[in-house]
């Protein structure tokens, strides 16, 4: 279960970055530019708190928290880019979020982690922090320790 340096399997980090930009660009070639937080254009406004399906292989899923408008982005099932609201534990063997680095709100922080138990997939890739690798059922159980720690 600890992190690994070099992606196992015939998709590794390099190409889930390749597949998840590729299918971005593909689905900002049909949207029209709108508007965004402070009259900035953006490509695509997702708003809610449900996923949405960029391409075939890719999943925004809203995950306020961290800031109001926190994301992750879930590619194949297996890679889930999670920007600064979830990284893997120094010890390799666990998850971990932190309070001290929480600017919006820590109740629907852990409440967007509850979220993620609906999703499978096999790697945590932060923005900050190590990256975490697991099968899926043992990457849950990571996540439902992380849960109730959280609660606490």
């Amino acid at each position: 279960m600890k992190a690994a340096a070099e992606f196992p399997g015939d998709l590794g980090y390099r190409q889930a970055v390749q597949v998840a930009q590729r299918q971005r660009r593909a689905v900002m070639r049909r949207q029209p530019r709108q508007s965004g937080v402070g009259g900035r254009d953006v490509e695509l406004r997702i708003e809610g708190g449900d996923p949405v399906a960029l391409g075939p292989d890719l999943l925004a899923i809203p995950l306020p928290g961290h800031t109001r408008g926190s994301m992750a982005l879930l590619v194949r099932n297996t890679f889930l880019f999670t920007g600064d609201h979830l990284w893997g534990g120094d010890d390799g063997e666990s998850l971990e979020a932190g309070r001290e680095v929480c600017w919006h709100s820590w109740t629907e922080q852990t409440r967007s982690m509850e979220k993620l138990l609906a999703f499978d997939f096999e790697w945590v890739l932060p923005g900050h922090g190590p990256r975490f690798h697991a099968p899926a059922p043992k990457m849950r159980a990571a996540l439902e320790r992380l849960i109730e720690r959280m609660k606490a």
